[in-house]
This record gives structure tokens, C-alpha cells and sequence, in this order.
């Protein structure tokens, strides 16, 4: 992926960061180091749940696409992370099934005097057949000329 400028971005222009698929092992790993209930790391437990099989921590889309998509195009920007807002799981997430993430810049202010930029940055994460699953704002203090 190729590093974006704040310059290149538009207000509610759509950024595809990537697809995720999760193995169920991938789902256990992560959720033992981060999320440890039953229905992310038992399957058996999982299958009897309300969820009727092991599904993925609820930030564990989010960690992961941000990771590998998001912060390879921005990061350099980053001066530091403000607020999260409207975290929403509408769906839950199996294993071995495709998740498209897309981050659209909602709302850019500069603020020249300073040398930053305040961007507030919309997540949606959406199943193969195009059902979104997550989504979430994140506002983030940029640096007007990054390094």
C-alpha cells in the first residue's frame, strides 16, 4: 500500500484498507491475549452459545485492519489518537469468513497555527456479501508535514 497525504484525502471518500480472513485459531490466539470468554476460545461452549460457533473478539477486525491497512497509508501522519466513538458489532464474526474493511474521512479541520489536522475517520467493516458487521469513528491529531 501506497503512503497517503493529508492532501489527498476528501470528506466522505471511501478508502478500502484491506480484507481479513480469520482462522478459528487466529480467533483463540487473540482472544486468550485480549478477549477471554468462552465463545471466542471454546468451541464446544461457542457451538451452545447464541452465536451457535466460535466468533472473533469484538476489536479484533478493527485491531487487525488497522494494522495492516490503515496504518501503512497514514501512520506517518500520526501525532496521536483523541477519541473513539460509536463502536457498534452488528454482526458477529466467524471463522474463515471475509471481512472488507473500508475508512472514510468524515470530518477534516487544520489547524495551521499548530502545524495539525484533527480527522475524524469512519470504519466499516463488511461481510462478503456486503452486511456490515462493525463500525466505528476514530478521531486522530495529524501532522500537517509528516516525515
Amino acid at each position: 500500500m501506497e503512503k497517503l497525504s493529508i492532501r489527498d484525502l476528501e470528506i466522505n471518500k471511501k478508502i478500502d484498507i484491506g480484507s481479513v480472513t480469520l482462522s478459528e485459531q487466529d480467533i483463540i490466539d487473540y482472544a486468550l491475549a485480549n478477549d477471554p470468554l468462552d465463545f471466542h476460545i471454546n468451541k464446544k461452549i461457542a457451538e451452545q452459545s447464541i452465536f451457535k460457533g466460535l466468533v472473533a473478539s469484538g476489536s479484533q477486525i478493527f485491531n487487525n485492519l488497522y494494522k495492516t491497512g490503515w496504518i501503512p497509508l497514514m501512520g506517518h501522519t500520526v501525532l496521536c489518537g483523541m477519541e473513539l466513538n460509536h463502536w457498534k458489532f452488528l454482526r458477529p464474526v466467524y471463522a474463515n469468513q471475509k471481512i472488507n474493511g473500508t475508512v472514510t474521512p468524515v470530518f477534516i479541520k487544520e489547524n495551521a497555527d499548530r502545524g495539525h489536522f484533527v480527522i475524524t475517520w469512519k470504519y466499516d467493516f463488511k461481510d462478503e456479501k456486503g452486511e456490515l458487521v462493525q463500525t466505528l469513528d476514530v478521531t486522530i491529531l495529524h501532522k500537517a508535514k509528516p516525515n
